[in-house]
């Protein structure tokens, strides 16, 4: 579970980006191969089911994803991945990784029930198959794996499935088998990166975000970049939504100062939020990755930001330094 974003490392984000792409169209593909399809069928299959419930279609009862509404998913996904004009696909791609959170579950469904039922006799000494005709053909029809944990009261099966299915549907089915004391998906609790949708007969709108503060259910703030995909597969981007971007703060390593660093789009700043701000050696280094300093600004309560407007387009380190102590964020200026 998390209390809340912790960096030993780099957090990188993009800066501005928001304002330089806004309501731009790119043209774009829908089409990719194998490997990038692979990395995206998991997120297009996750909503499907998700408008599923959300519009309480057939599919809410059935155990398949419904196929033509996951395809059209994962190709507005590979529209953006392929949106390569577009310059927030970057850091919506590859720095920021973003995909969709971990609800609903499509792969693991836990099931009580009561240990004397004849199938759970022959689960726990791994026979296959079993005497229950229910339990066989799920576990044939969707190649199902299973581990058997023991129980005073109750005996527990974890069943896995490598393909992407409705598990809610499948918990209602063993919810039905006599001795079942219940059947329940997995539960994921990071919903640090999500992707949510809204669908339209012209176009998808796909709003990828990054959540921080508490998110063990639901982040205290978000940022939202929300996209639109149309039936030639162009992309639009319609500008940034929520509260400005957190980048982020190192608070575990000993020597490591604990910082937050906050963008403003509008006056092109990089804000610094921590308690080195109170002490008189605060500065703040911007540099090139290969270490050139660029600029150093000591820092203040009073005065706790860098312009950063006449900075070229790229990749930059900015590193906070006090008492010896210093701790070092990554970012990207457009």
């Amino acid at each position: 579970m998390f209390s809340k974003l912790s960096f030993t490392t780099i957090f990188i984000v993009c800066l501005h980006c928001a304002k330089l792409d806004a309501q731009v169209v790119v043209p774009s593909s829908c089409e990719a191969g194998d490997s990038i399809v692979k990395k995206y069928n998991k997120d297009a299959a996750r909503m499907a089911v998700r408008h599923a419930y959300r519009v309480n279609s057939t599919y809410v009862d059935s155990i398949n994803v419904d196929r033509a509404l996951r395809k059209r998913y994962l190709g507005a996904l590979l529209a953006v991945y392929n949106a390569t004009a577009l310059t927030i696909r970057d850091t919506l791609i590859d720095t920021l990784r973003i995909h969709t959170d971990l609800n609903p579950e499509l792969n693991v469904l836990n099931v009580k029930a009561t240990p004397t039922l004849n199938w759970m006799q022959q689960l726990q000494s791994s026979s296959n198959p079993t005497s229950n005709a229910t339990v066989n053909y799920l576990f044939n029809r969707y190649s199902m794996q299973f581990n058997y944990y023991l129980s005073s009261l109750y005996d527990m099966v974890i069943f896995s499935t490598d393909s992407n299915v409705n598990m809610q549907a499948m918990a209602n089915v063993f919810m039905t088998l006599p001795g079942v004391i219940s059947a329940t998906p997995e539960m994921g609790y990071n919903d640090l990166r999500n992707i949510t949708d809204s669908l339209n007969p012209n176009f998808i709108e796909l709003s990828y975000s990054i959540g921080w503060g508490t998110c063990a259910d639901g982040c205290d703030y978000r940022h939202f970049w929300p996209v639109k995909i149309f039936s030639d597969c162009s992309v639009e981007y319609k500008g940034p939504k929520g509260t400005n971007l957190f980048l982020g703060f190192n608070d575990q390593a000993a020597d490591a100062l604990t910082m937050r660093v906050f963008t403003d789009a509008d006056t092109r700043q990089l804000f610094f939020e921590g308690s080195a701000l109170q002490q008189e050696g605060c500065w703040a280094e911007i540099l090139t990755l290969q270490g050139q300093v660029l600029t150093k600004e000591r820092l203040t309560l009073a005065n706790p930001s860098i312009n950063i407007d006449e900075l070229a387009n790229g990749m930059y380190l900015v590193k906070v330094i006090a008492n010896s102590k210093e701790t070092t964020f990554k970012f990207f200026r457009e």
